[in-house]
């Protein structure tokens, strides 16, 4: 167990991030191209809570940390 405080420094570092080698290796597993697999995941994400900057990465709006 931990406090919210210990935790969200974990998340901050943590949340939305994914192994590229996993991308890697799951896209050669199904026949996708990265491109194609982000593309699909782009439409899954809720832009009531996401928004995408400038550099096309998907943000939280209201993050926890800065609460």
């Amino acid at each position: 167990m931990m406090t919210r405080e210990e935790a969200i420094p974990i998340i901050r570092e943590r949340d939305g991030a994914l192994d590229p080698l996993c991308v890697r290796d799951f896209c050669e597993f199904c026949g996708y191209s990265e491109a194609e697999f982000w593309a699909i995941i782009d439409k899954f994400y809720n832009r009531d809570i996401f928004y995408k900057d400038e550099y096309g990465r998907w943000l939280l709006k209201e993050p926890i940390w800065k609460e």
